[in-house]
């Protein structure tokens, strides 16, 4: 397949859908995810259906996909002074042209071809441990430790490391989503953002 093709999204195996985006796998490459944005979200000028006109950005309904590569590029710096920094999200790979308008490619995480349980999934098939809850500890303070911005947390969006079982993933909602993106700027109010978060989380898991 062509680098400059257009992906056509009915020939991609479905994974997921979110309140914005739905994901499929790459139809040539297993180990790539493509998002796009839900064609029922998208007005016709390129901007969600339901968001305020006063709040509209450039970016349209891509600014998630902004988001993402903005705080890959931002992680990508921070990996030059230290080494031994691993990305705490699945990491943006790419644009593509598809069927659905623009693609997002990101890293897929999985275990020999096998999709890997999101902690929602293992949480309500009863199967999330008391080490999963001790990795969610260590994932937030990795975060806080080295300025991680995560817009949207929750168990759905977190996912055990194949390679590395004490360790947890992002695989969507990382990037600062306020209009002034104090969070990024601030190490003070992100910490603040991601211990509430945490909260929220360990309080979901019951």
């Amino acid at each position: 397949m062509s680098l400059t093709g257009i992906l056509d999204i009915e020939k991609c195996a479905f994974v997921a859908a979110g309140s914005l985006r739905e994901v499929y796998v790459h139809p040539v490459d297993d180990d790539v995810l493509v998002k796009v944005v839900r064609a029922d979200v998208v007005g016709p000028d390129g901007h969600p259906v339901q968001r305020n006109r006063k709040r509209r950005r450039p970016w349209g309904v891509y600014l998630s996909f902004r988001r993402e590569i903005d705080e890959y590029l931002i992680a990508a710096r921070n990996q030059i002074s230290t080494p031994d920094f691993r990305l705490p999200f699945a990491r943006p790979l790419g644009l593509a042209a598809t069927t659905r308008g623009l693609g997002l490619l990101v890293e897929r995480i999985s275990d020999n071809g096998a999709t890997v349980p999101t902690l929602a999934s293992l949480h309500k098939d009863g199967k999330l441990t008391p080490e999963h809850i001790a990795a969610l500890h260590r994932f937030f303070e990795y975060c806080i430790e080295h300025h991680i911005v995560l817009g949207d947390a929750h168990l759905g969006n977190l996912v055990v490391d194949p390679q590395d079982s004490d360790r947890l993933i992002c695989i969507d909602g990382f990037g600062e989503k306020t209009l002034i993106p104090v969070h990024r700027y601030s190490r003070r109010l992100n910490e603040r953002m991601l211990r509430r978060k945490m909260a929220r989380v360990l309080a979901s898991i019951g």
